[in-house]
């Protein structure tokens, strides 16, 4: 128990010295798991950051971080791209589906795509005016919000 609660607490981050295992193993949230495998810290990046911005992508165990803290976006190894506080408050509902990276696109459009490159999620914003002013942004409330040019365009999570 307590290597894996230190585990999560360096590598994923979401959890507090409170944690329970309970919570952990029971799979009752709206992602498909909280934490998808217990590999060690080699295979998370650090992602010191809220938000990434056209032509930018995330990768498996890649997470942005609320300006606060408070929040994670953690895209996880079973595909899912989870928001948390201390349990998950939005999921992308893409677990098993092999998504590989998402994409910040120049048309718009935040894309999951498989190792192949096949689309598996979009954010449903394509616009045939491409620009190079997109930020994808974790706020201080747990939303992720996408923005041209500093106006939402899209955006889910707690408000």
């Amino acid at each position: 128990m307590q290597n894996l609660q230190e585990f999560l607490h360096r590598c994923v981050g979401i959890f507090t010295q409170t944690y329970k295992a309970d919570w952990f193993e029971s799979r009752t949230s709206t992602a498909c798991s909280p934490v998808s495998d217990r590999r060690s810290c080699y295979s998370c990046r650090t992602m010191n950051r809220n938000s990434i911005s056209t032509d930018e992508e995330l990768r498996q165990g890649d997470y942005l971080l609320s300006e606060n803290g408070n929040y994670k976006a953690i895209f996880q190894h079973d595909g899912n791209f989870v928001i948390y506080t201390w349990r998950p408050t939005w999921a992308s509902d893409t677990c098993g589906k092999n998504p590989f990276r998402i994409l910040l696109q120049q048309d718009t459009n935040l894309v999951m795509y498989t190792k192949e490159d096949h689309p598996v999620w979009a954010s449903g914003t394509f616009s045939n005016q491409h620009t190079t002013r997109m930020r994808l942004t974790l706020t201080n409330e747990g939303q992720l919000v996408l923005d041209n040019n500093g106006k939402k365009i899209w955006s889910a999570g707690e408000k």
